[in-house]
């Protein structure tokens, strides 16, 4: 097991670098870092990329400035580990509603712990999220209403495209910038040669006059 609570740990890509070489790290604890909603994209892919049973079975990611944008990724986590702690997010009810559906879909086999989520107490998704986290066996299609699981499979559908948009993002940022080879003064006069216009003019520049030994000089004659 490895504790690394408290380390200020904002960007994960070389732990989550290492986590996918290494097969013996079963416990892994990051609490109370600064993962956010991208450190929990870079944890629910290396765990999926995992042979079943290898690897982080245990995780804590509890206070990390997880929102409702980590849903998919949690959902993920959640259907793959043994046990995942996820207390101290504000996640909301509509994606701890799709949390829940997650664990019953993958058979309820995680132990979760989830305190302090930004769930109102006096809501159905309060009430089986306790039962859950109690390791009590609780029929979510019988107790969840409707509505909630319209508005939970929703959340996790809104954030699987927002993860969808951010990884295209940031592939499409790591892309080399082609050279076209053209100066930067062909590249301001414009493709059809036109004259420059000057910055904050609204016209274009006039040719300059013709140098002064150009022009036609009269000379009078000496008296």
């Amino acid at each position: 097991s490895l504790s690394l609570q408290w380390n200020s740990i904002v960007e994960v890509e070389a732990l989550a670098l290492a986590l996918r070489e290494q097969r013996t790290l079963t416990t892994l604890d990051l609490a109370w870092n600064g993962l956010g909603d991208a450190g929990a994209a870079a944890l629910a892919a290396v765990v999926a990329a995992l042979p079943d049973g290898e690897g982080v079975r245990h995780l804590d990611i509890a206070h990390n400035r997880m929102s409702s944008q980590s849903t998919s990724s949690l959902c993920e986590l959640v259907s793959r580990l043994d046990a995942l702690a996820v207390s101290g997010n504000p996640l909301g009810g509509d994606s701890v509603g799709a949390l829940l559906i997650a664990h019953r879909d993958s058979g309820g086999q995680c132990e979760l712990q989830a305190e302090q989520v930004a769930v109102r107490p006096d809501t159905a998704v309060a009430n089986l999220l306790a039962l859950v986290t109690a390791g009590q066996d609780v029929d979510i299609d019988a107790h969840m209403p409707p509505d909630l699981v319209r508005r939970a499979e929703a959340a996790r559908a809104a954030s699987h495209q927002q993860l969808a948009a951010r990884e295209a993002k940031a592939k499409a940022a790591g892309k080399p910038k082609k050279a076209n080879g053209t100066s930067k003064s062909k590249q301001a006069q414009g493709k059809t040669g036109a004259p420059t216009k000057a910055k904050g003019a609204t016209g274009t520049l006039a040719p300059a006059p013709a140098p002064s030994w150009n022009r036609d000089v009269q000379v009078e004659p000496m008296s």
